[in-house]
């Protein structure tokens, strides 16, 4: 416990989110209820019906959770030792059907009722996400007016392109817009018409939304895009998802941009500023140092200790679980360290875990050799 405490002291990134409307502080109170619910020791209906409800609270909260119940499910029955694994799969089944019924359905029931189609997740979201994502290392400093308008794509403190590739890169990534608008175009409402201009005159005051039907449209476009850019380039894409494997859990050095980029213009390029001051460089490296030790030390070197003492951490699977969901469902979609937040109290766990377990064992196996 004291080598836990010790461990998250300078970890913000949580309080960070607290005051903003954002939902990891919420999701990190859940991801870790449902570990202490998967690994409490009472058994029978009740502690099923419990953790679906849990699991489906989740999912409402970040539908990413979706398949979360499966990979319990799939974890058991591979790591589950011969005399419990039948008990473990049958609970764990019971779990997926509550949590279906609970989450998915209900969802798909809602947004049938409110929108017209029975979808068991939101109507939109994944796709440009991941497009976002597969474009970011690309378009350091570069803004978007399509989608999310007037968002950007930021400064990777390892560079991948210069700004000239950037910049012929940014043509293409408009000529993808090009084509998607022109197919999902065709799916706009009398409403998208009248009100999309009058959100996008007002940005300000306005989060842009779109009819059920246009928002489809976009996300089928988009995703055919995204597959067609994965299938071109499949070297690029693998090398950006390695890349997204680590920044999911190290913050990026964040320098100020002095110019974002929106519309492609000759001789036009973002320009990136410093920290200014003591005040200014710590905000920009403190961050990147606490998780890269934290996250990108200490999960590597827990890992091994989980794979030299697998009986031990057998028990604490439930943990590894959630951790590793966290991580790997993010992956082929976006670079952006936040989406791990929710984990990062179970990672720190993790590691405390590891610490203990290797150092009061040492101690105690030289005291005894003395004796």
């Amino acid at each position: 416990q004291n080598m836990f405490l010790l461990l998250m002291l300078p970890q913000f990134q949580l309080i960070h989110y607290v005051y903003q409307v954002f939902p990891e502080t919420l999701m990190a109170f859940l991801c870790a209820l449902l570990v202490l619910l998967f690994s409490l020791g009472f058994r029978g209906p009740a502690r099923t019906v419990v953790i679906g409800n849990v699991a489906a609270v989740a999912f409402w909260v970040r539908p990413i959770m979706l398949l979360f119940p499966l990979f319990v499910l799939i974890g058991d029955l591979l790591l589950a030792q011969k005399g419990e694994r039948l008990r473990l799969m049958g609970r764990n089944a019971g779990i997926l059907v509550v949590f279906a019924g609970l989450g998915p359905l209900m969802y798909g029931l809602w947004n049938f009722r409110s929108h017209g189609v029975f979808k068991p997740l939101p109507l939109s979201g994944s796709a440009v996400i991941t497009n976002m994502g597969i474009w970011q290392m690309r378009l350091p400093g570069h803004g978007t007016l399509h989608y999310f308008q007037y968002s950007f794509f930021g400064r990777e403190f390892l560079p991948f392109v210069s700004d000239e590739e950037a910049a012929a890169h940014y043509l293409r990534y408009q000529e993808q817009w090009a084509r998607i608008d022109s197919v999902s175009m065709l799916a706009m409402t009398d409403q998208d018409k009248l009100y999309l201009p009058k959100m996008a005159e007002y940005k300000n005051e306005f989060y842009v939304t779109r009819s059920p039907q246009y928002t489809m449209a976009l996300e089928d476009a988009m995703a055919k895009e995204n597959k067609k850019m994965m299938l071109d380039e499949p070297g690029y894409f693998l090398l950006s998802r390695a890349y997204t494997a680590i920044r999911l859990w190290i913050t990026n050095i964040n320098y100020p941009m002095i110019k974002i980029v929106f519309k492609p213009e000759p001789g036009v390029v973002p320009i990136v500023g410093r920290p200014q001051g003591v005040k200014g460089w710590l905000g920009a490296l403190v961050p990147f140092a606490i998780t890269a030790i934290s996250f990108g030390i200490g999960l590597s070197w827990s890992a091994v200790q989980v794979l030299r003492n697998r009986r031990r951490w057998y028990e604490r699977r439930y943990l590894l679980y959630m951790v590793l969901y966290g991580w790997l469902i993010y992956i082929p979609m976006s670079i952006q360290s936040r989406y791990t937040v929710p984990v990062h109290a179970l990672a720190i766990a993790c590691i405390a875990l590891a610490l203990t377990d290797r150092w009061p064992l040492a101690r105690g196996a030289e005291s005894g050799s003395r004796g």
